[in-house]
């Protein structure tokens, strides 16, 4: 691992859960990224002024309080360009979800319990966003990574179907997809056109994935239904 490597945080006072959780990703990723456990608010705000840390996932809640959004805002407001998404296990409180908006934080997620396929939900997110930082590709290079991605968001989603998952966590892995698309369409070097215009073709049909999936946690989980509202007004939250 060297000095430069990526580190991305996990922060919540459930030490047992991030620890698996940094172990799991850790192997998954082949030790390519420095994944931290942080136990407590003070310690997420001293390590956020790292510039190699990137990534961020708090949990709202500290002992029943929501001491994540306040390290949210303060790293929001002091490093804007650090991604931070925020879980909970209570999507049933709005009050979190308007909290989180507020906070400016990238992204609202929920804890799956099931253990592996929360590495693999975990997995897809921080590739996808990975790709914010990388520029100038040649079309082949660029497919080949966005065939990567995407076999691994469609075999995400399947076990999330399987394992009969939140219809909300569902829909947010397939969005990672469309985020790929564009960070991929970006990254793409401007003299290949039609290559570029090809990857749009393909963005439509996995667009239809996300409406299908939208429309479907709107029909079986209306309650969940404001989740789909935006956040940071990215192109995530559709």
């Amino acid at each position: 691992m060297t000095a430069e490597t990526q580190k991305i945080l996990f922060v919540d006072n459930h030490q047992n859960y991030i620890d698996s959780i940094c172990e799991g990703l850790s192997i998954l990723f082949e030790n390519r990224r420095d994944f931290r456990c942080v136990y407590s608010c003070d310690e997420a705000l001293d390590l956020a002024r790292d510039k190699r840390v990137l990534q961020i996932f708090l949990d709202i809640s500290f002992g029943g309080e929501p001491l994540g959004i306040e390290v949210c805002k303060q790293i929001k407001r002091s490093y804007s360009f650090k991604w931070v998404g925020m879980y909970t296990n209570f999507f049933k409180n709005t009050n979190y979800f308007d909290m989180a908006r507020e906070a400016k934080c990238d992204e609202f997620l929920g804890k799956i319990t099931d253990p592996e396929l929360n590495l693999m939900v975990l997995k897809c997110i921080i590739t996808v966003n990975d790709l914010a930082g990388i520029r100038d590709l040649e079309y082949k290079e660029a497919h080949k990574i966005l065939i990567g991605i995407l076999n691994e968001i469609g075999l995400t989603v399947s076990r999330l179907r399987k394992k009969r998952e939140e219809h909300i966590n569902i829909y947010k892995v397939l969005t990672y997809g469309l985020k790929a698309f564009d960070l991929i369409y970006d990254a793409v070097n401007s003299g290949y056109c039609e290559e570029r215009d090809a990857l749009r073709l393909h963005y439509g049909y996995w667009e239809l994935l996300v409406d299908h999936a939208r429309t479907e946690l709107v029909i079986r989980r209306p309650e969940l239904r404001y989740l789909l509202n935006p956040i940071t007004g990215g192109g995530l939250w559709r």
